[in-house]
């Protein structure tokens, strides 16, 4: 027995509206990426004409916006829009396409650069706030520290209270077999420099990528 959500259909909005990238009808699709200032998207034509790749993105662009609640600045790269009778018939697309739009849109035509920007009026949280939430270990951004400069941190927070070091420091798995390796040395060379209490690390499945934890 098929739910609600099934029935409408909303589980197969709900997936699309969880993916950055989006297909088009005939091909080519659209990415969508947000960042703390705006969203961005890049429109990519996947073989058909350029022409027609820019006017089905103006579609689904459209589309995916209401579906999403995305407001406030987006950034649309469009194809070549160096030809002046395919930036107007693209113009005219847009604001059809957002004629129904609940929310207050202004579209500014392409700059030297080819990048159409759109201002849509933020009404409430948009989906990926509501039912998403900041990754715990990236903080949104989208990127863990790498190896490198986790090692760095340590060593600095080492260096600070190195008499009050406990027996052992837990490192996530990662970062335990990175300090384990030849690309530590400098670590190494800090552990033995100060007698540091030794074995110094043990691995902590429960830490994050590159992370550590410290207890005096």
């Amino acid at each position: 027995q098929p739910g609600a959500f099934e029935i409408n259909g909303v589980n197969e909005q709900l997936d699309e509206a969880g993916q950055s990238k989006v297909a088009l009808k005939g091909g080519g699709n659209i990415v969508i990426e947000h960042t703390a200032a705006l969203t961005a998207i890049d429109v990519n034509s996947g073989g058909q004409r350029k022409s027609d790749a820019n006017l089905n993105a103006a579609r689904e662009i459209a589309r995916q916006l209401r579906l999403r609640r995305i407001g406030g600045n987006i950034v649309v790269d469009f194809i070549d829009l160096a030809n002046q009778g395919e930036r107007s018939a693209l113009m005219s697309e847009l604001d059809e396409a957002f004629a129904d739009d609940p929310a207050a849109v202004r579209i500014v035509p392409p700059g030297p650069f080819g990048l159409v920007q759109i201002s849509r009026q933020r009404l409430g949280q948009s989906l990926d706030e509501r039912l998403g939430r900041p990754c715990p270990i990236c903080t949104g951004s989208g990127r863990t520290a790498s190896l490198r400069s986790a090692t760095e941190r340590l060593l600095g927070e080492l260096a600070e209270r190195q008499e009050s070091v406990a027996e052992t420091v837990r490192v996530a798995v990662d970062l335990y077999a990175y300090l384990a390796s030849d690309a530590a040395e400098p670590f190494k060379t800090f552990v033995d420099r100060h007698a540091l209490p030794t074995p110094l690390l043990t691995p902590d499945e429960s830490l994050p990528p590159a992370a550590y934890r410290l207890t005096a």
